[in-house]
């Protein structure tokens, strides 16, 4: 198999184009300008009054958490709401709930467009709430309010750190379509495949979370990826800890971006901090340690688009995964490389009857590569690791090249093309181990070989 990494990197990790809404993948809006999506929604709301004075309501549903004081955004709310909702037609009502653990009305509906703006900016001044939320109950909260409006119903969700959570999404798309309530979501974007929240709560891991027992025990599951499955494996051996993939996926949370679409709303990309610091510095980047003014990524929305992630109901997406062959062959070395230790975690997803079923993820403790104090154990393990990882490489590379076709998924081969190139990179790591091994072996017997009278040999000489 040719492993293409640029073509990776272009296919996986690139900006959004809106799409046709009967489309079943993903749409997003992309812009960096928080003043131009209210002004996009104000014209949605604009366009949705059908007859003259036909109310309308817009609920503000505020994530009170501490970034909205510290980012000064409580005063950009404020200030363009007010300006682009003042020359609206009449009949436009506004209310303003918080977004928090236990969601408040905060404004009740009313026709002045400064109100939402004072009471956005009051909401700042009372005490943060920097709680993990429940996402969709929030949404459902929202609904319900807005839902006993008579006239059209707009809920717009601002939340620059949640939403990487789910709670019976399904019921709450029901609940947005049967009280005619169209959702805008205003929040992060998602990292591609993001296992954080998977190896918090079905590991241990190496690197302390904290207290994981608390976030086992919140009634909502959290999940996080722009799809709606974790499509790549985690947790690989050799690795200091179970980590979050900083990758940007160019698309929304797959949960919220689903809500969204299917409601006839909007997923916009935004962040707070997206104008002032780059990814690197904004998720701490390994490779640069956050040095990069820029991480260098180039974004092809013609590219995104062939690969977007299907926003369509989670056992939807699992039966059409189940019908690509590539999709099952991941999985299948997924499973592979689990069972031999070589990753940490399994997949939500498992390979049976030639389709994916669901799976609980699961960690596993077993480290093949303890071996005690013996160096040549050591380096003879990292060896047959490494004809095991050679046999799975071969056998997938090979069967994803009889694959690969021009009706290949292209999200799929992009990932098959990725996990190939992180099986060689693996490879090469046992090569380097085994080879450490070898030498200290090499060392360890040489300083109880009988001494010559010419005194023993240093370590760089050996």
């Amino acid at each position: 198999m040719r492993v293409r990494v640029v073509v990776v990197a272009a296919l996986l990790f690139c900006p959004a184009l809106a799409q046709d809404r009967s489309s079943r993948d993903a749409e997003i809006v992309r812009t960096s300008d928080l003043g131009t999506i209210i002004d996009q929604i104000a014209k949605a709301v604009d366009d949705a009054g059908e007859k003259p004075g036909e109310k309308v309501l817009v609920a503000w549903m505020i994530d009170n958490n501490s970034s909205l004081k510290s980012s000064r955004h409580h005063e950009l709310l404020s200030e363009h709401i007010a300006r682009a909702f003042a020359k609206q037609k009449a009949g436009v009502h506004h209310a303003v709930l918080s977004f928090a653990e236990r969601p408040q009305l905060v404004l009740k509906a009313t026709a002045d467009p400064r109100a939402p703006g004072r009471a956005i900016q009051w909401l700042a001044e009372q005490k943060a709430d920097d709680t993990i939320k429940n996402c969709c109950e929030n949404i459902r909260a929202g609904a319900q309010y807005a839902g006993g409006f008579s006239g059209k119903k707009f809920l717009v969700v601002y939340t620059p750190v949640n939403g990487d959570n789910e709670d019976e999404v399904e019921a709450t798309l029901k609940m947005l379509k049967s009280t005619g309530v169209v959702l805008h979501t205003i929040a992060d974007e998602a990292i591609y495949s993001d296992p954080y929240w998977e190896a918090l709560l079905y590991s241990t891991g190496t690197v302390f979370y904290g207290d994981t027992q608390k976030w086992k025990k919140l009634k909502f599951q959290m999940a996080g990826p722009d799809s709606a499955y974790i499509e790549f494996p985690h947790g690989w051996m050799l690795s200091t800890g179970d980590p979050t993939y900083t990758v940007p996926s160019g698309w929304g949370y797959w949960a919220l971006n689903r809500l969204s679409t299917h409601s006839n709303g909007r997923y916009y990309l935004y962040s707070p901090e997206s104008a002032s610091t780059s990814f690197c510095q904004r998720w701490a980047c390994a490779v640069c340690a956050g040095q990069h003014k820029a991480c260098g990524a180039i974004y092809d929305p013609v590219k995104l688009k062939m690969t977007a992630p299907s926003i369509e109901a989670r056992d939807a997406v699992r039966e059409k995964m189940s019908r690509d062959r590539i999709a099952v062959e991941i999985y299948e070395a997924w499973q592979k490389l689990f069972r031999l230790g070589l990753v940490r975690n399994s997949a939500s997803l498992k390979a049976s009857g030639g389709g994916l079923a669901p799976a609980k993820p699961q960690y596993s403790s077993n480290n093949p590569l303890t071996f005690g104090n013996s160096w040549r154990g050591g380096a003879n393990v990292c060896r047959q690791l490494a004809v095991d990882l050679d046999r799975i490489i071969a056998e997938f590379e090979a069967t994803i090249e009889k694959l690969a076709g021009p009706d290949a998924e292209k999200r799929s081969f992009a990932t098959a093309d990725a996990l190939a190139v992180h099986m060689r990179l693996l490879r090469v790591n046992l090569n380097q181990l085994r080879y450490f091994c070898e030498e200290i072996d090499e060392h360890e017997r040489k300083k109880h070989e009988p001494d010559t009278g010419f005194g023993a040999e240093s370590f760089g000489d050996s």
